[in-house]
Order: C-alpha cells, then sequence, then structure tokens
C-alpha cells in the first residue's frame, strides 16, 4: 500500500511539474518592444523618487527587477561589473523590494566598478508588474536612447547582449 501512495504521489507531481517550470519564455522575449519607457514611480535609496523625468535623457535605460539575495541577480551584477568600461553612457536602474539597507548595500558588493549613472530603487508601492509586464527576478528591459524598449529578458543576460540592445 505504501509503494501505492508514494506512486500515486509522484505521478501527481511529476505530471503536474512541467506546469511549474513554464514561468516566462527565455531569451529576448520581445514583450511591448518600441513602447516607451513607462511612468514609475519608486522610492530610490537616497530618498528621492525615481521617475522617468529624474533619468537622464538621451540615454539607453537598462531596468534591472532584482532581489539582492538571489544569486542570478548577482551573477548579472557581476557581469555588469567586470565590463563596467562598456556600460558608462547607459543609465542602469536596478529595482527590488524589500529593505532598504539590503538594496543599497548590493552595488558595492557586487557593482564596485561601474562609475556611469546607476541608480538602485524600492518598488515600495509593489507596482512594478504594473509598469513592465509580469516579472521574475531576474528580469531586465532594454531601452535605447529615445526610452523605446528594444528587448525583454527573464533570466540573466550576457553584457554583450544588452548593449546591443541598447545601443540600437
Amino acid at each position: 500500500m505504501k509503494h501505492f501512495v508514494l506512486a500515486t504521489v509522484l505521478l501527481i507531481f511529476g505530471s503536474t511539474g512541467p506546469l511549474w517550470a513554464q514561468d516566462h519564455p527565455k531569451g529576448n522575449t520581445k514583450e511591448n518592444l518600441g513602447q516607451a519607457l513607462p511612468p514609475f514611480d519608486f522610492q530610490g535609496v537616497d530618498e528621492n523618487r525615481v521617475t522617468p523625468s529624474s533619468l537622464p535623457t538621451d540615454r539607453p535605460v537598462v531596468v534591472f527587477y532584482f532581489d539582492p539575495f538571489c544569486d542570478h541577480c548577482q551573477k548579472e551584477a557581476g557581469w555588469i561589473n567586470d565590463n563596467a568600461k562598456l556600460f558608462k553612457d547607459i543609465t542602469l536602474l536596478w529595482v527590488a523590494y524589500g529593505e532598504l539597507k539590503d538594496i543599497a548595500a548590493f552595488p558595492g558588493e557586487y557593482i564596485p566598478d561601474v562609475t556611469g549613472k546607476m541608480i538602485f530603487a524600492n518598488d515600495d508601492k509593489y507596482q512594478f508588474d504594473n509598469y513592465f509586464g509580469y516579472s521574475t527576478v531576474p528580469s531586465i528591459y532594454v531601452y535605447n536612447r529615445k526610452h523605446e524598449r528594444t528587448a525583454s529578458f527573464h533570466e540573466e543576460t550576457l553584457p554583450t547582449t544588452l548593449l546591443r540592445f541598447a545601443l540600437q
């Protein structure tokens, strides 16, 4: 009887497992291409509000939805750090939800060499999905100089790929 129950449980969970794995398409999802940077409003770690109008104009913007404790997010940050010079003319907006102190500590630990414009913010109103679409961590949204979306990713993405889309 124990074997029957165990086999039944494995069959049920084994057959629904692929449903759990169907989280997001990988690679460039091509979601909302050409769409303008949305009218977001986040709490900056410097206590100021972060909105599209607070970003530098005429520069590409790469928006990272991350969790300071996510291994994949830390890996992505490391890749950005290793290619810091390539990102000097691109605005990097990192948005997470949680404690401001954890978000504020992230760049010093994982992206210390980036000297370009980086902004860290808290999704204190839990509105990120409303602005950018359903997102998991890491999710990355790339906007060109006109602040039009050129790509979106829901996984770690190589810096060279991000740059290619940001500079379109």
